[in-house]
């Protein structure tokens, strides 16, 4: 029973990474990222992908060098996610 409310936990914590990221709050985005980065091959793949991008926002595009190599960070550039993501940080959609 504890195992299932630390992955649904971690979960909850993807999201709200999701949307610090989608907010522009860096710290916080990084912090449940993280954390959640443990839950599940799948949330490991989705979380790498925002950590690279999260890397590009905040000029640290060398520590995205360690994706180098890894099969799901291949074309990280073409999905859709990252596309949506970056689109609403580069026009500042959420932070005016």
């Amino acid at each position: 029973m504890q195992e299932e409310a630390a992955k649904s936990n971690k979960t909850v914590a993807y999201y709200a990474g999701k949307a610090a990221l989608a907010l522009a709050d860096f710290s916080q985005a990084e912090q449940w990222l993280t954390f959640a980065r443990s839950a599940s091959l799948e949330l490991k793949m989705e979380i790498d992908r925002l950590l690279y991008l999260l890397n590009q926002q905040t000029g640290r595009s060398e520590e995205n060098a360690k994706y180098k190599g890894i099969i799901w960070m291949g074309m990280v550039e073409s999905t859709p996610v990252y596309k949506e993501l970056k689109t609403i940080l580069d026009n500042g959609i959420f932070t005016d």
